[in-house]
């Protein structure tokens, strides 16, 4: 995290952090832009490395196509200098402004 500029962790970091990367189960809730995103990738991030198998071993759902741009960047980012290693995105269904388009046009053809 240093070499990104972050040297000391947000109140979430803090709180999840520890146990997260002891391999307990951790659930918490904070504001936008928080840290979440850090907290959760680096303890998948470390414990991947730990495991070093050919095979997928992390797995990340979110909702929305946006959200699953930013966790892979913030993923990548947390695991760039790790030979071998890459976080993948795949998504489905239409992004939001496509969404809100669609049913725009539905409403419409039924008036």
């Amino acid at each position: 995290m240093a070499r990104r500029g972050i040297t000391e962790p947000t109140d979430i970091q803090a709180l999840t952090l520890p146990d997260g990367l002891a391999g307990r189960d951790v659930c918490g809730k904070a504001p936008t832009g928080s840290g979440k995103t850090i907290a959760f990738g680096l303890v998948l991030v470390t414990r991947l490395k730990r495991g070093k198998t050919a095979q997928p071993t992390g797995l990340v759902l979110v909702p929305t196509r946006e959200l699953a741009q930013q966790v892979r960047e913030e993923i990548g980012a947390e695991h760039a200098d790790a030979p071998g290693e890459h976080a993948m995105l795949r998504t489905s269904g239409i992004d939001a402004q496509h969404a809100q388009t669609a049913a725009s046009i539905a409403g419409a053809a039924h008036t």
